[in-house]
C-alpha cells in the first residue's frame, strides 16, 4: 500500500520506540523517512526484529564520520540517515550538501507495515475501566458535551 512520507516517519518513530531502540535512533529514523526507499524500510523492520544491530552500527559509524573520521559507508540506508542529519557521504567523509528529498509516497508491502505495527503496538497503553472512568477513549466518561 502507498504510504505518505509523513505517515511513514511517524510510524517508524513509534515502531522504533516500541522496539526499545534509543531515542536518538528513533529521531534519526523519523528524519530519514523522507529519504528512504521501500527496500530500506524493509531492512529497518527486519533489523528491529533482531534488536537493531545494523541500525546501531550505522549510527556509530555516522557519528564517527561526523567527528571527522572517514568510514566507508555506501548503503542507501546510510545515505538516507546522513541526509537526515543534514549532510551526505562521499568517500566515507561528511560533505555539507544535503540531497533533495524524493517526492511522493512509498509503496510499502503489507507484511513490512505489519512488522512495524507489531513494534508500534508496544507503545500503546492497555485500556482499563479506570482509564475509561477518567475520560480516556472515544465517548468515554460520564459527560460528553462536545
Amino acid at each position: 500500500m502507498k504510504r505518505s512520507r509523513a505517515e511513514l516517519a511517524a510510524h517508524l518513530m513509534k515502531a522504533a520506540r516500541g522496539a526499545d531502540l534509543p531515542l536518538a535512533v528513533c529521531e534519526d529514523l523519523y528524519s530519514a523517512a523522507f529519504y528512504l526507499s521501500a527496500a530500506d524500510v524493509a531492512r529497518i523492520a527486519l533489523d528491529m526484529g533482531q534488536g537493531g544491530p545494523e541500525l546501531g552500527a550505522l549510527m556509530i559509524a555516522l557519528d564517527e564520520v561526523e567527528c571527522g573520521r572517514p568510514v566507508p559507508l555506501s548503503s542507501s540506508l546510510a545515505t538516507a540517515l546522513a541526509a537526515a542529519r543534514g549532510w551526505r557521504l562521499q568517500d566515507g567523509r561528511k560533505i555539507r550538501d544535503v540531497p533533495e528529498r524524493p517526492g511522493g509516497p512509498l509503496e510499502i508491502s503489507d507484511g513490512v507495515w505489519e512488522q512495524l505495527d507489531h513494534f508500534a503496538a508496544r507503545t500503546y497503553v492497555p485500556e482499563s475501566e479506570e482509564s475509561r472512568s477518567r475520560g480516556a477513549g472515544a465517548g468515554a466518561g460520564a459527560i460528553d458535551n462536545d
